[in-house]
């Protein structure tokens, strides 16, 4: 029997409604609440309430630089929701120093801190929602780059809610001394570097045969 590739409907799409946000980069959305979390790097959070897809509305910003959040800094890279839980990774004004991800409720009221590694980047629930994954970039700064930090991973154990949450920050300082190994494998580590330091996690993906695992 001689099975047809060509698709027999297609699939439309339309606007609905748009709205213009400074600066905006990464979005999440919470199905409950039916609302978006909007980052932006230096205006904080927005928070779009899309009740009615055809009449966006911007309902607050959340700003992390307020004695509210640590007065800690605006510098927002990541937003990701899950069942009520807004998590927002958020840079140090030294971005080698250790940054934080904040747990809000979808109102933006803030529920738990958590110190990560340099520079938090992305971040992603696991299926299940009981585990945040935190990529740390660990980027260098300062005048010519002379600061570095060690790039690594968070995991955020979110299973028993966010006001209990705890997080356990890992890098890569067992692959130190191995950057010749590394190399010829394929890695790009510059010279003079250590693997720890020049490793700089951006993205996170997990595997899909991890999907029942606890992290």
């Amino acid at each position: 029997m001689a099975i047809s590739l060509i698709p027999t409907a297609q699939l439309g799409l339309s606007v609905l409604d748009s709205m213009l946000l400074s600066g905006a980069e990464i979005s999440a959305y919470d199905a409950g609440s039916r609302k978006f979390y909007v980052t932006t790097p230096e205006n904080g959070l927005l928070i779009v309430d899309a009740d009615d897809p055809t009449n966006l509305e911007l309902i607050t910003t959340v700003d992390f630089s307020t004695e509210a959040f640590g007065a800690f800094g605006n510098e927002v890279n990541s937003v990701a929701a899950h069942n009520g839980i807004v998590a927002v990774a958020v840079a140090n004004a030294s971005k080698t120093e250790p940054g934080r991800v904040f747990l809000l409720d979808v109102e933006g009221k803030l529920l738990n801190t958590l110190t990560v590694g340099a520079l938090p980047d992305m971040l992603t629930f696991s299926p299940d929602g009981k585990t945040i994954l935190v990529a740390n970039e660990g980027e260098r700064d300062g005048t010519d780059g002379l600061l570095d930090a060690k790039g690594g991973v968070s995991l955020i154990d979110v299973s028993r809610g966010a006001a209990l949450a705890t997080a356990t920050t890992i890098d890569f300082s067992r692959f130190d001394g191995q950057e010749a190994a590394l190399r010829a494998a394929g890695v790009r580590i510059f010279n003079g570097k250590s693997a720890s330091l020049d490793l700089e996690p951006e993205y996170m993906w997990r595997s899909p045969r991890t999907a029942s695992r606890r992290w």
